[in-house]
Formats: structure tokens, sequence, C-alpha cells
């Protein structure tokens, strides 16, 4: 692997951390915080915090596109060939980017109609996504919409688990992440299965067939992707039907054990999202996806 691939891996699992986390902290915040979480949890630093971290990835994701086309990393300030880049879909996608970045970190600062700004921002982020990258590729806009229901998903799921870890990292907290884990469990048995039918759906459509998903590399990568996400959800299994019950019944202990849980979840995460760019930085389609 050469060093303009292994940066362009690094860019986009920055970028896919700094989108996922930012929008999904949003998320937390607007639907799930209360005034108890919030003395023990800085969300909004945080947020601020992955919204920079997504915002200057995406530049680098844009640059290190430009090398790729001249094959040299010098290609990160060719001015002539960033200017190509940017009209093309690529562009786009960075000027959404920007856009959804700059109106999570902006809403922040505005006052009453702050939460607007902030969901909007996180929308139009994961939304970013259907500009570049392998699902892309597919035609029609049911494409787009499951896309972005998929990521919306997923970023809710990532968005809760800091909050989760800082509030069960506190004994003094044990009424609010019960209250928390416990709503959030609620909300899951909604939105896990339509996150998995749609991300199931649009890997079958970019792989196409069985044979291709143990006979291609971009399958296989794709099966590594699964069982780390089996992993995953077998922990929010253990939490949904174990360690929040148990907090509900009073069990002190069940506190450190979801502090455990929550934070290889973390670990899982950023593993799945290694494992994606990879797939979109190495690995190529297989060529009966488009049939």
């Amino acid at each position: 692997m050469d060093l303009l691939i292994l940066l362009t891996i690094i860019s986009k699992l920055t970028f896919y951390m700094g989108a996922l986390f930012a929008s999904g902290t949003v998320f937390y915040l607007t639907f799930f915080e209360t005034n108890q979480a919030r003395t023990a949890f800085n969300g909004r630093q945080l947020t601020i915090q992955f919204a920079a971290i997504g915002l200057v990835s995406a530049l680098s994701v844009f640059a290190l596109t430009g090398a790729q086309l001249t094959g040299d990393l010098a290609g990160v300030l060719d001015a002539e060939i960033l200017g190509i880049l940017f009209e093309t879909p690529v562009g786009d996608a960075l000027i959404i980017r920007v856009l959804g970045f700059s109106l999570i970190i902006i809403g922040f600062f505005a006052g009453k109609i702050s939460d607007g700004f902030k969901i909007s921002g996180s929308i139009i982020v994961l939304s970013s996504f259907f500009f570049i990258g392998h699902v892309g590729d597919l035609p029609g806009f049911l494409f787009a919409v499951l896309l972005v229901i998929h990521l919306a998903g997923i970023a809710i799921w990532v968005g809760i688990l800091f909050p989760l870890y800082r509030l069960s990292s506190d004994p003094l907290q044990f009424t609010t992440t019960e209250k928390i884990a416990h709503q959030f469990g609620r909300w899951a048995l909604y939105f896990v299965p339509i996150l998995l039918i749609a991300g199931g759906w649009l890997a079958y459509k970019l792989v196409n067939s069985f044979e291709n998903l143990f006979t291609t590399g971009y399958g296989q990568t794709l099966l590594v992707k699964v069982v780390i996400v089996t992993g995953l959800l077998g922990l929010a299994a253990c939490n949904k039907l174990r360690f929040v019950p148990a907090l509900r019944a009073g069990d002190v202990d069940a506190l450190k054990h979801l502090k455990f849980s929550v934070l290889v979840e973390i670990i899982l995460v950023f593993f799945i999202l290694a494992v994606t760019a990879v797939l979109t930085s190495v690995q190529i389609l297989p060529e009966t996806h488009h049939q």
C-alpha cells in the first residue's frame, strides 16, 4: 500500500467519524439530552470538535482525490487539477459537506433557531455521501433515500455512545443513565430494523450476487464489515435485554457493565468505519453491480 492510498484511507476514516459522530451527537442533544445529563457530558463541545474534524477531513479527501488523478502527492496543490475536480460530483460533495458542517457549528451560536441549523446541517452532511462513493454509482432516487436513512440510523446509534459512556462513568448519574439508555432502546426497536434493511439492500445491489460476496475483494472486505457489525448488534442486544433492565431494577453493578459494553461498541464502530474507508479507497465494485 503506497503513501497516497494510506493517506486517503485515513482521511476518509476521519471524515466518516466526523460526519457520523457530529450528526449523531446533534441527534442526541436534540432528542435525548436532559438537564441533568448536561451537567456530566458536554455534548456541545464534542459536536463542534467532530464537525471541525469532519470539515478538515472533507478538504483533505478532496485534495487527495486530486493527487490520485496525478498519481503524485504533489497533486494536492495542483490548482489546475483541483479546479477541474471542483466541477465534478467530488466538488459538489465538498461544497455540501462544508455547508453542512458549517451549519452544525453555527447552530450552537444561533439562539432560538439553533436546532434547525444543527439538524439541517446534519442531514446535509449525511446526504453528501450519495454524490461520491460506490452507492453514488447506483442509479435512481430510491438509493439516495435509502442511503440517507441508513446513515441517519447509524448516526443516531453512534451519537449516543459517548454520552452513555460518560454518564455511565458517574455513579451520581445512575438514574439519568437508565432513563436515556431506556429511551434509546425504545427508539432502537424502530430504527435498527430499518437501518439493517436499508443497509442490506444497498449492499446487495453493490455486490449484486451471493457469489461475488465470496469471490471478489470487495465482497470479502464487506464480509469483514458484516462480521464486525454482527458483534456490534450482539452488544446492543446485551444492553437492551440485560444491562438496561438491570439498571431499571436498581442494580448498581450494571452501570460498570454498561460502561464497558459501550466502550467496546465505540471501538467496533471505529473498525467498521476503517473497513468502510478501505472499501471505498482500495476495493472496486464487482463488474456486474450495474446490471
